[in-house]
């Protein structure tokens, strides 16, 4: 109401007497999801008694909004062949970790951004990372995306395990220390916003459609390319099964 003139001043009722245009459905959703997140949170807490959270699966049918687009492998090549990730010259960690561990572990940006050097177990000799939300700052979209995702090898070859426990002998306690957490967009913002930059400067011009969670469709892809039963790659990135052919497409 604030932001536009033609509002200030005016009462609800009045507003709504000029017709003005409807915000966007991925709008409505991103609002949607943030107030069942506060419930969600509210739940958990017994103080509040709350029991039912109002706004769990209210989000509208976005099918007429721009989705993510899996990367190609010539999108792939220009990114993991670009000199400053094949030399580990980025200026900061996460940008060398985020794009690899999106590609084969296929987690949400924040998923991957938010996890605790605890996340990292090993059950059986299989080592995973736990998708969760019990240490401080930590958020999961629902109650179904808390999981637990092996650790692919190329993870392992490439160092990952190598590098967690090397945080650990420092005595920290998250995978990325140095990412902010932003109450807006949680601690993906500033990683989000720099893919964004190192995509164009890698030739990667379909802003709207190919930016960081394009790794997650691309790994969803090459999964139902591959012939991994649907609910096997659902359980792995934490989503209902019916929905990853709409999720990703191509490749």
């Amino acid at each position: 109401m604030n932001k536009m003139s033609a509002y200030r001043g005016k009462t609800t009722a009045e507003i709504i007497e000029l017709n003005p245009p409807p915000i966007s459905t991925e709008t409505f959703n991103r609002y949607v999801e943030r107030i069942s997140g506060l419930f969600k949170f509210a739940i958990s807490k017994r103080k509040y008694a709350l029991r039912y959270n109002p706004f769990s699966g209210r989000g509208l049918d976005d099918s007429k909004t721009k989705k993510r687009e899996p990367f190609t492998v010539e999108e792939l090549t220009k990114i993991f062949g670009a000199a400053e990730h094949a030399q580990r010259k980025h200026k900061s960690t996460y940008a060398y970790w985020l794009p690899i561990m999106g590609l084969f572990a296929g987690a949400r940006p924040n998923e991957l951004c938010q996890r605790h050097l605890s996340d990292f177990e090993v059950t059986d000799g299989v080592r995973y990372i736990n998708i969760r939300d019990e240490e401080d700052f930590q958020r999961v979209k629902n109650n179904n995306v808390c999981r637990q995702v092996p650790v692919h090898e190329k993870l392992i070859e490439v160092g990952l395990i190598r590098y967690v426990e090397r945080l650990r002998d420092q005595g920290q306690q998250r995978l990325l220390p140095m990412l902010k957490f932003y109450e807006k967009d949680g601690d993906a913002k500033k990683p989000s916003d720099w893919f964004g930059q190192f995509g164009k400067r890698c030739g990667i011009m379909e802003t709207h459609t190919k930016a960081f969670h394009s790794f997650r469709h691309t790994f969803i892809s090459s999964l139902l390319n591959d012939g991994v039963p649907e609910l096997s790659i659902a359980q792995i990135v934490g989503m209902r099964d019916g929905r990853l052919r709409q999720t990703s497409t191509g490749t």
